[in-house]
């Protein structure tokens, strides 16, 4: 859908990335952004555990109780204000114990510009976050609650969700992949 997407918007060589290899990945020459870029696709749940002797934050309690609290997780995976990597982590969680999730329902986009010097990321989430690592491995964000840039999160997202001519807005000319979030998997 997005190849067809971009391509009538004169994206260039654009692809969608289904299922791909198991992370972690390492674009970038920094140890701390390249766990950071892998953090954004929600690929190795293991990632958003507490560290050792660390106090776990309210939610990473309820994605990782054993046995899985299952009306916590739907709850957690149904709160439109929370992160959209925490709620698709709890999506997860629920098609991991064998229950159902809403199709449809999608929580981030995820835009990858590689260029001679490097990988630009760009990631918006439902809740309105982003964050962008770009080419040199500087890591930028933005959230909702601290309005750095308004809308711009909301933007990303919406435009990644119904493509209204993201391409062209972002300046990309080049080779670009997009890559969605969503509740029954990405």
């Amino acid at each position: 859908m997005f190849r067809k997407l971009f391509a009538a918007l004169g994206a260039g060589v654009v692809s969608v990335s289904a299922a791909v290899a198991a992370p972690p990945y390492s674009p970038y020459s920094n140890e701390g952004i390249d766990f950071i870029y892998n953090l954004l696709f929600c690929d190795d749940i293991s990632a958003f555990q507490p560290k050792p002797g660390e106090k776990p934050t309210s939610w990473q309690a309820t994605l990782f109780s054993e046995p899985p609290d299952i009306a916590a997780l739907e709850t957690l995976a149904a709160e439109v204000s929370q992160d959209g990597r925490i709620r698709s982590v709890a999506y997860q969680q629920l098609r991991s114990a064998g229950r159902k999730v809403p199709v449809k329902i999608l929580l981030g986009v995820i835009v990858e510009v590689p260029l001679a010097e490097g990988l630009d990321t760009l990631a918006a989430y439902s809740e309105g976050g982003v964050r962008y690592i770009n080419k040199a491995g500087k890591l930028g964000q933005a959230r909702p609650e601290l309005d750095h840039l308004p809308g711009l999160g909301c933007s990303v997202f919406w435009r990644g969700a119904y493509g209204a001519n993201a391409a062209r807005s972002s300046g990309c000319t080049g080779h670009s992949e997009c890559h969605p979030i969503a509740a029954a998997g990405r």
